[in-house]
């Protein structure tokens, strides 16, 4: 069994905002490329809303193929609500980081653990090869980000062209954050996630170069980087195995967000979706609000350009309004639009999205809708018990897809 790495505390990252970091840009206005105050389908004040539908976002995974078929689908139902349009994951999510460290020549296996205790899927621990080391041997990627989004754009712009997709829209390429390649390994955080990060560079460095920036929007999945804030905050509340091998603090894993992020040109659009352990088999212990907060807060603070958008899952068990206080807490940039996941397909569909938009616009009032994560990821949940008599028990599939945008649709419409 692999030794558990001790944690180098003393151990900084470059800072991102040195001058002489490669990283660095100087002060800009924080105008992002999407939202301004005219131009946010749903611009308003709390408790004075405009009647006008709110903006939708799809966070990444949709159940067709290939990514033609998802932009159709999406332009037909939703186009005039959504700022972009991801294609689908073609290449897969983890699949592609899980690939890429099998074949990896540096690293052996380790051994195997669950992710949650719950069920779900067990994964492989690598750790270098003996004689080894981290900084000087260990390279990574590249995990195909580029290859199927410049694939997918073909496919994006020959629609646009076609009039099918409105000009307005971008291409969103949805990216994993650094914290997602390097959980399952046993290796001192602060020596591998510059090799980690590098590599994600290197790939939406090359995006970058191949898209038309005016098309283009890079949307960070932030997923064990905020579950495992959550898990150590709560280490009790969870039975998650896996979590006992990561190592590394809140702030030491942003840097490495905000390093890839801040190299990404100003013209190109940036989102994030912010993850939370419930999403693994929806744990008992529900999700923390304040670290999903703290999350978005600390990636602003560190971000040195503009942010579009940040999209925040709200899960069935918030269903009163203390559950939304740390909603308050949010330090957004002044044209940064805030997505809440309201919906939950399998669990009460529309009736269960009004109620918790509802309880938000206590505490906020301009706000996207979404669903809780990727539509096509959806479906590897048990629907709660009653969900048929709730609103919920809804699939996303490639018959029932349209249907689904429909929904979105509707949920937008609410006022």
């Amino acid at each position: 069994m692999c030794a558990r790495a001790q944690l180098p505390w003393k151990h900084v990252l470059p800072k991102i905002d040195d001058p002489s970091s490669p990283t660095y840009h100087p002060a800009k206005p924080a105008q992002g490329a999407l939202f301004s105050p005219n131009t946010a389908a749903d611009v308003s004040v709390k408790g004075e809303r405009m009647a006008s539908s709110r903006s939708i976002l799809l966070t990444g995974s949709l159940p067709l193929r290939p990514a033609g078929n998802v932009f159709a689908a999406v332009s037909e139902h939703i186009g005039d609500l959504v700022p972009c349009i991801p294609d689908g994951e073609q290449n897969g999510w983890i699949e592609v980081i899980l690939a890429n460290h099998a074949k990896n020549e540096a690293m052996e296996v380790c051994q195997t653990i669950k992710v949650s205790a719950l069920g779900g899927n067990e994964r492989i621990i690598y750790r270098m090869k003996p004689g080894l080391k981290v900084g000087r041997d260990l390279k990574m990627g590249p995990f195909g980000y580029a290859e199927n989004a410049i694939n997918s754009y073909k496919q994006f712009k020959a629609l646009k062209d076609a009039g099918k997709i409105p000009s307005s829209v971008r291409f969103q390429v949805t990216i994993p954050g650094p914290g997602m390649h390097i959980y399952m390994l046993q290796m001192l955080p602060l020596e591998v996630l510059p090799v980690a990060r590098a590599a994600i560079w290197s790939e939406v460095r090359e995006i970058c170069d191949a898209i038309p920036h005016e098309d283009l929007l890079i949307h960070m999945d932030i997923v064990q980087e905020s579950e495992h804030e959550e898990y150590i905050r709560r280490p009790w509340a969870f039975d998650m195995p896996i979590e006992s091998l990561v190592h590394w603090t809140h702030d030491e894993i942003m840097d490495s967000v905000a390093w890839i992020v801040n190299q990404v040109p100003f013209d190109v659009g940036l989102g994030f979706h912010i993850c939370s352990c419930w999403h693994l088999g929806r744990q008992p212990a529900g999700q923390d609000n304040n670290v999903l907060v703290d999350s978005i807060n600390l990636i602003t603070k560190k971000a040195i350009r503009p942010i579009d958008y940040f999209h925040m899952p709200i899960i069935p068990l918030h269903d009163k309004p203390s559950d939304f206080e740390p909603l308050r807490g949010l330090r957004l940039q002044p044209n940064t639009k805030l997505f809440l996941g309201v919906l939950d397909l399998l669990s009460d569909g529309f009736e269960g999205a009004k109620k918790r938009i509802a309880l938000a616009e206590n505490v906020v009032s301009d706000f996207g809708i979404a669903h809780y994560c990727g539509l096509g990821r959806a479906n590897s949940s048990a629907a709660a018990p009653g969900a048929q008599r709730s609103g919920g028990g809804l699939r996303a599939t490639a018959d029932t897809i349209g249907e689904v945008l429909d929904l979105h649709r509707r949920i937008a419409d609410l006022n």
